[in-house]
């Protein structure tokens, strides 16, 4: 069972360790939204980007299409 992410918002840099903020280079006085998420159900872009892929030739439909159907020029 995958567990949702946990989104926190509104967060002052200063309010996370000094560490985590100089990780992230964050700045003491912005607001933050930061989204946690466990590492083995994380799926990066370009992943999520190869499986549309993927699932869109099984069903006919073309790079080309799909990056026009996003209204860009190429989807990678």
């Amino acid at each position: 069972m995958k567990m949702p992410a946990t989104v926190l918002e509104n967060i002052k840099g200063q309010d996370l360790p000094a560490d985590l903020q100089k990780k992230l280079n964050m700045q003491p006085n912005r607001l933050y939204t930061l989204k946690a998420q466990p590492q083995d159900e994380y799926i990066s872009f370009l992943r999520a980007i190869k499986i549309t892929q993927q699932n869109a030739k099984k069903r006919g439909v073309t790079d080309e299409m799909v990056a026009d159907a996003l209204g860009v020029d190429s989807i990678l």
